[in-house]
């Protein structure tokens, strides 16, 4: 009662009353201007309570014992600068450990980017330590061409500047006790710095707290993602894409079912009978007999045909006879007639057909604002993007998925969109354009929205604000900024960046159908492998099956002298004893067929044979062309007689008439068959003859 007494009452004085508004400030005022000279006040000019100033100028002395009007109150010289550590292009840094070093460093490559100076000292103070970088980028050469006084101006507006690093631009955010400030606009706001540059968006949370110059360049929210123009993968296995798995492993077993099938059919079928016809006892001028040389069908033909039906290769040999079999092997050509044109109509679209580019197409895409379980984006936390998806309520969705994929550092979310773990970055379009530019593998999609602004930051209320101003203004009327997106921006990419689209379908290369030629290659491999087996199995074969030929001959030869003799000893009569006479005449090499005594035919006495097959010729079997011929003996020089030729030259012991007579002596003799060519036998020279049968 009493404030409400004391705001409603109205004191009036000699020359004007005092009177207050329902908030208590005073509403009527009235005041004398005095000014200090020469150790006393006089009166210059008043103001009445109406606002209205009468001010005698020409009687004011002016600080400095001067008449002379000032042009404006003295701005400071030396402003304490502050921006955010590593966003590229605006800032880049290096560590250093003498902060003095930075004014030597030219062209530094950070990042795959050739950075050019100049560089400048920049420190980041953190809790109980500092660390010291050297920093150069947009912003900081922003700031560099702003401390620049303007030339001809009646204010001096160059100013001298020490930069410091913050980690964040900082965001307003409610808190227990109130809006609390972080990052570069809680410096600004707690007086910790005097002039923020840097990707700072202007935007009207901000603008309560801190003092914006006029943009210096305008940008918006884009969408970056990954897009590799790189050939499709085209793996060894590449002709086996067009059917899963379950499928090959389906028809594999279908095969194998389906020949044992026939072969089983086609032998318990009652088609049998015929195949035993050619053993029957049937009158060979029967008119309705024909002989054939078709048999059962072996499980090995079953399956050949069936493979040579799958591969439509026609090298089937034998097709199954019995009806039922043939009833499945038109149902196998049916289902293998479809699934080959399934086959064939699926391996081109894999191998010849381009699929349709899906990339996103802006903020309203249905992967963004229906995102499913396996596509992630995010943005950067504590920035103008961020506040933008928190502030409007239809992109809540959205704000909530990105939520616990969100970054603090731009770089952290560049490298997982490139590995593959992030599926879009929604950012600021300046910042996602010069990403592209640097990296060929990212390119920007969808329309900008969220349209803003970058501005210098400054406390507020600051005396420096309009100065600023109309630094970016004149930077921009005499094309420094321009100038300064051409350096930092357009020319960060290495090469420009060429995203071919390709209308027609690309065609076969090598590398699409390598699988193919490494099948064929493995084919002949393992044909290889099989053909050495076959040989050294079929050679094995054949000699055992001489072995047992010639034991079987041998036995068959024993079995009919042993009947033979039976035979002839059952029709010969008794011997007659002799004398002893007669027996030493037959030890002494008289014939016993002289003997007159002897009433019966004796065989004559077998006389040994003589095997110096050397210089008569033998009757041989020849193997090869299967005839019995008579052979001669050929001398073959050996291996010995070679060094005994070399060593009667090289000795000049025995001359030169007698040394083919000499040779033949050291010879093999080999007889070979006059048909054919072929080697019947050898007879080694001191030993046994040896033929080969």
């Amino acid at each position: 009662m009493f404030y409400r007494h004391l705001i409603s009452s109205t004191i009036f004085g000699e020359k004007n009353h005092i009177k207050f508004n329902s908030k208590g400030d005073r509403i009527s005022i009235a005041y004398e201007i005095l000014n200090r000279q020469f150790e006393k006040f006089l009166v210059v000019g008043f103001c009445n309570d109406e606002g209205d100033l009468f001010l005698e100028e020409s009687a004011i002395i002016w600080p400095g014992s001067t008449k002379i009007k000032p042009l404006e109150i003295t701005l400071p010289k030396h402003l304490r600068a502050v921006t955010v550590a590593g966003d590229a292009p605006f800032v880049y840094i290096f560590e250093v450990d003498d902060p003095h070093k930075c004014s030597t460093f030219n062209i530094i490559p950070i990042d795959d980017v050739y950075v050019p100076g100049p560089w400048l000292p920049c420190p980041i103070h953190r809790t109980g330590s500092t660390t010291i970088y050297c920093c150069a980028g947009y912003a900081i050469d922003l700031l560099s061409n702003l401390s620049i006084s303007e030339p001809g101006a009646t204010i001096d507006t160059g100013f001298t500047f020490e930069l410091h690093l913050n980690t964040s631009y900082g965001i307003v955010q409610l808190g227990e006790n109130g809006y609390t400030l972080n990052g570069l606009i809680g410096e600004l706001d707690a007086d910790l710095a005097d002039i923020a540059v840097g990707a700072l968006t202007i935007n009207s949370e901000r603008e309560q707290y801190i003092d914006f110059s006029e943009p210096w360049l305008y940008h918006g929210i884009r969408i970056l993602e990954k897009w590799v123009r790189k050939p499709r993968d085209s793996p060894m296995q590449s002709f086996m894409q067009p059917l899963k798995p379950s499928l090959w492993y389906t028809l594999l077993t279908a095969v194998v079912l389906v020949g044992l099938t026939i072969y089983v059919l086609d032998l318990k079928s009652p088609f049998d009978r015929f195949y035993h016809a050619r053993n029957l006892q049937i009158d060979p001028d029967d008119p309705f007999w024909e002989k054939s040389e078709d048999d059962r069908v072996t499980f090995g033909e079953a399956m050949w045909f069936v493979w040579g039906v799958l591969l439509n290769s026609g090298v089937c040999e034998k097709t199954p006879r019995s009806f039922s079999a043939r009833i499945l092997g038109l149902v196998w050509c049916g289902f293998v007639m479809i699934t080959t044109a399934s086959y064939t109509a699926n391996l081109a679209a894999f191998l010849v057909l381009e699929t349709p580019e899906k990339s996103l197409t802006g903020v309203n895409d249905p992967r963004l604002r229906n995102p499913s379980t396996n596509f992630s984006y995010a943005t950067v936390l504590d920035t103008n993007t961020y506040q933008y998806f928190k502030r409007h309520v239809e992109l809540s969705t959205m704000f909530r998925k990105m939520e616990g994929h969100n970054v603090r550092d731009p770089k952290e979310a560049i490298d997982a969109l490139l590995n593959g773990t992030l599926g879009a970055f929604i950012w600021d379009s300046t910042r996602l354009d010069f990403e592209a530019m640097k990296n060929c593998e990212l390119r920007t999609r969808g329309t900008l929205f969220g349209r803003s602004a970058y501005g210098i930051g400054l406390q507020k209320h600051s005396p420096w604000t309009p100065h600023i101003t109309n630094a970016i203004l004149r930077l921009s009327e005499n094309g420094m900024m321009e100038a300064l997106d051409a350096k930092w921006i357009n020319g960060a990419g290495k090469k420009p960046c060429i995203y071919e689209k390709h209308k027609s379908p690309a065609r076969l290369a090598l590398a699409n159908m390598r699988d193919i030629f490494v099948l064929v290659a493995g084919g002949i491999l393992l044909g290889a492998i099989f053909c050495v087996m076959e040989v050294k199995i079929g050679n094995k074969k054949r000699r055992d099956l001489k072995r047992n030929q010639l034991a079987r001959s041998y036995a068959n030869m024993w079995a009919r002298k042993t009947l033979r003799r039976k035979h002839s000893a059952l029709l010969s009569p008794p011997p007659v004893p002799r004398k002893y006479s007669e027996i030493v005449n037959s030890k002494l090499g008289f014939h016993r067929n002289s003997d007159p005594r002897l009433s019966y035919k004796a065989k004559p006495h077998r006389i040994r044979p003589d095997h110096n097959f050397t210089t008569k010729s033998v009757k041989c079997y020849c193997s090869r062309c299967r005839n019995a011929v008579d052979t001669l003996p050929r001398p073959v020089v050996g291996r010995f007689t070679y060094i005994s030729v070399a060593f009667c030259i090289l000795t000049f012991l025995w001359p030169c008439a007698p040394l083919p007579c000499f040779l033949t002596a050291f010879a093999d003799y080999v007889h070979y068959c006059p048909e054919c060519g072929h080697i019947i036998g050898r007879f080694r020279r001191g030993g046994s003859p040896k033929f080969y049968v």
